[in-house]
């Protein structure tokens, strides 16, 4: 694919990387009270501290709000160029979601990494140097990140990758997310070093932020078009069913990146979507109560194939809607949809009792995937709640000759052998589309076929408290604290499997040595999980109770989620 090279925007001579460059952006400044600085850094050591901190430990780069979000894009940003200067990384891949704010930082952030040397690689719409058009395309996380890798194939040179989009969060929120050239989320490791030189630069050492002493370029990018060739070599959709079958899909992008990535891919390789909705919702999020319209459109379809596929603000996750039975539309549990795509991955695209296969999820998502991998004689592995400890986990494995079937976790996301290590929304919702066409069943057919052959049934269920404090916070993860140092050997009548829930509380400190809350292995079966978010005074409570039959499963459910409810009430805790 050819690169074009070409002026973004008329260049001051001044090197204020904030300076306006015309008047809506002269308002938009005074507006949100952003402050131009100059060489100055543009936060106190104290604020950088966090902002550091922030950047290390969340599980996907920094969430704010407003005035807030735009106070940290010139600290980060420094902190991302004085690491890629010191690193020799002169390509950055750039790209926002459909947020008016992450859109007007995506400009500011071209900006700066232009007049410090680097090369930014874009897709623009409407981009020509007579107009002097600079709008940034929205670009979904799927089609971002895989850029980012492929830019470093081109170029062979290493490539850093900027996401600013929040994800599901609500609507007044901006996000700024690192991507590495191995298509995944930046790792602790990087990070930490940026988050280290921008300490340096509040404390006012003079530190290296230009990899070049000329002005960088625009390149003009076509992300899809890399998106689409990367996945039909690597993933292989058999597009011929696809077509064949003509499964009805209704497509609900909640007015996020979604929008300019699956209705395309899908029309590309030749697939017609029956409808395509645009709801704007609190999320974006694809949950169930964000989804009426896609129900009510799926439901009112006569054929009992029809689907309803969502995506989240950036295309990174899933929603489904499916057909009961009786024809009733139903939103689909992210667990069911990875157990469906893991049976898929198993029984229809060729990694049935393979060697060497694996599956990976975080400790929060159903013990059902363990039960269909083992069934296959697949190893499973688990991690904590964060998609980079997947995505570092993922690399390693296929590097070694593993084949890892599918890497998902609870909050809907997901990737599969042969796709980019990060959380792909395209991907999974195409994968149900091949499901189908493949069984010819309806969605949810198939899925109680595949949990009537597991062996076992679980009952599943999350519950959000909400606390004061962080002391109440603490004391409710801490209450499992007696049972994982084996003071205690039952909890709610069930006998605790200790020697295996030491083993892998260990094996997460490996991970993340701050912890990710304490998970409990119960000898019937049945786990459940305390684990405090970073971000919110909430303590989040899984309960996935196991039984001999879907009664058996529901009688341990309400035993261990009354139990569940009763250590965070007395604690203070508040159902969410």
């Amino acid at each position: 694919m050819k690169i074009q090279e070409k002026p973004f925007f008329a260049v001051q001579k001044t090197p204020n990387y904030t300076t306006p460059i015309n008047q809506s952006k002269i308002k938009f400044a005074q507006k949100h009270d952003t402050v131009s600085f100059g060489n100055r850094f543009p936060m106190s050591l104290e604020k950088t501290k966090d902002l550091a901190n922030a950047l290390t430990t969340s599980t996907s780069g920094v969430r704010r709000i407003g005035k807030e979000y735009n106070e940290i894009i010139e600290p980060l940003t420094k902190g991302v160029m004085a690491y890629c200067a010191e690193n020799k990384i002169k390509n950055i891949v750039l790209a926002n979601d459909t947020r008016e704010i992450t859109s007007k930082a995506g400009k500011k952030i071209t900006q700066m990494l232009i007049d410090n040397g680097f090369n930014v690689h874009v897709q623009t719409k409407g981009f020509t140097t007579k107009s002097k058009t600079n709008n940034i395309a929205p670009v979904s996380t799927p089609l971002l990140a895989n850029a980012t890798r492929e830019i470093a194939k081109q170029k062979g040179e290493k490539t850093f990758g900027i996401l600013l989009t929040p994800s599901h969060n609500p609507w007044e929120y901006g996000g700024y997310n690192l991507v590495t050239d191995e298509a995944t989320i930046a790792p602790a490791h990087i990070t930490q070093q940026i988050g280290s030189l921008m300490e340096k630069m509040a404390k006012g050492e003079e530190i290296n932020t230009k990899v070049s002493s000329q002005k960088g370029k625009i390149k003009k990018i076509n992300p899809l078009e890399m998106y689409n060739k990367f996945i039909n070599k690597n993933v292989g959709f058999d597009w011929e069913a696809i077509k064949k079958a003509r499964v009805p899909v209704i497509y609900e992008d909640l007015k996020g990146a979604g929008k300019t990535s699956f209705p395309q891919f899908m029309k590309k390789n030749g697939v017609s979507l029956e409808g395509h909705l645009s709801s704007e919702t609190p999320g974006p999020n694809p949950v169930d109560k964000n989804l009426s319209s896609l129900k009510t459109a799926v439901e009112n379809h006569k054929s009992p194939l029809a689907m309803g596929l969502a995506n989240d603000g950036d295309a990174d996750r899933f929603g489904v809607i499916y057909k009961d039975n009786k024809g009733k539309a139903q939103f689909m549990n992210p667990n069911d949809v990875i157990l469906l795509i893991e049976h898929h991955m198993f029984e229809n695209r060729g990694m049935n009792k393979k060697a060497n296969t694996v599956v990976i999820k975080n400790h929060a998502t159903s013990p059902e995937i363990d039960a269909l991998a083992n069934k296959h004689g697949a190893q499973t592995i688990q991690t904590p709640v964060g998609f980079k400890y997947i995505a570092e986990d993922f690399v390693e494995l296929e590097k070694h000759g593993k084949k890892v079937v599918v890497a998902g976790e609870e909050s809907a996301g997901l990737t599969v052998h042969g796709d980019i290590p990060e959380k792909d929304g395209l991907v999974a919702l195409t994968l149900l589309v091949e499901l189908v066409a493949k069984e010819k069943k309806p969605l949810g057919q198939i899925l109680t076929n595949v949990k009537q052959n597991l062996g076992v049934h679980y009952k599943t269920k999350l519950t959000n408290f909400e606390f004061a404090n962080d002391t109440q916070k603490n004391t409710t993860v801490g209450f499992f604290d007696k049972f994982l140092k084996g003071e205690e050997t039952e909890f709610a009548g069930f006998k605790v499997d200790t020697k295996k829930t030491q083993a892998h509380n260990e094996a997460i400190l490996k991970y993340k040595p701050s912890g990710d809350g304490t998970k409990l292995f119960l000898e019937s079966g049945s786990e459940v999980l305390l684990r405090k978010s970073g971000t919110e005074p909430i303590v989040r409570a899984y309960v996935n109770a196991a039984g001999e039959n879907p009664e058996k499963a529901a009688g341990n459910f309400e035993i261990l989620n009354n139990a569940m409810l009763k250590i965070a009430n007395d604690n203070g805790g508040q159902a969410h």
